[in-house]
């Protein structure tokens, strides 16, 4: 049972370290787990001293974590600059979905205390004021909102660079085995001149 688990453990990390394109799937997926756990357990202080201290670990430690693993996982890369690119793209991927989600960026510029709550009848969470006029608690509101939406236009923002980059490093990988293709088996790439009397 073990030497199986280790044969299972060892070609999962010879894939991981051959292709890219595999383990930064997987880990994007891992990430995306981590964030839907971490949304459901999420709740701000509240408290303009210590909100933002408070939202910096969760983007940090989850960002640099899959970083180092990544770095590991590409041990077998040939460069040190496509290890270090590989490595780069989960923390992207992991600031992109906090952003996208909204409720941090909120929080980390949430200057008043409050409670954390749902906003009545949307979908927002926020630092609810405590004792303000009525007044003030709407122009509040109307601040977070205006701040989710732009974390999520960040967050889309990402996103649609790293698509495009995907797009790129598709189109060139594909290029450059066709290529490779046709200087192996020159023959097959020839075309027949037909000589004309």
């Amino acid at each position: 049972m073990m030497a199986a688990e280790k044969d299972l453990i060892t070609k999962l990390k010879s894939e991981f370290g051959k292709n890219p394109f595999v383990s930064n799937a997987v880990f994007a997926l891992l990430l995306t787990g981590v964030e839907r756990m971490f949304e459901v357990e999420f709740a701000c202080p509240c408290s303009p001293g210590w909100n933002r201290m408070f939202v910096f670990p969760f983007f940090l430690i989850p960002a640099v974590t899959s970083s180092l693993l990544m770095m590991l996982s590409q041990e077998n890369t040939n460069t040190i600059c496509k290890k270090v690119l590989c490595s780069c793209l989960p923390p992207i991927v992991w600031m992109a979905l906090m952003l996208l989600n909204g409720q941090y960026l909120v929080c980390a510029e949430t200057d008043w205390t409050g409670t954390f709550v749902t906003a009545d009848k949307t979908y927002l969470k926020w630092c609810k004021p405590t004792n303000a006029t009525t007044n003030f608690e709407e122009k509040q509101l109307r601040r977070s909102h205006i701040l989710y939406i732009r974390s999520q236009g960040a967050g889309n923002a990402m996103i649609t660079v790293l698509l495009f980059l995907l797009i790129v490093y598709i189109v060139h990988t594909t290029k450059s085995r066709c290529r490779q293709n046709d200087e192996e088996d020159p023959d097959a790439a020839a075309v027949p001149l037909q000589h004309q009397k």
